[in-house]
């Protein structure tokens, strides 16, 4: 089994903040308190090994705000 993330990343320079579960629904309700500080989710789901520590240096934003790994 693997861990399934999507990046958290400041909207203004594409700089990561942090990282949530795939799984977790967040448009409805953390969308909008997220974009009012300039902060967004990528869309892309981002897989990695279970004995792999997430960490944000794993992980990057291009200028399109595609996210990906490293």
């Amino acid at each position: 089994m693997a861990q399934e993330i999507r990046v958290v990343y400041k909207d203004s320079d594409k700089s990561v903040v942090g990282f949530i579960d795939a799984n977790i629904t967040y448009e409805n309700e953390i969308q909008p308190t997220l974009e009012k500080d300039g902060v967004k989710v990528a869309s892309e789901v981002i897989s990695f090994a279970d004995d792999v520590v997430i960490t944000n240096d794993l992980l990057s934003v291009n200028s399109e705000g595609v996210a990906s790994k490293a």
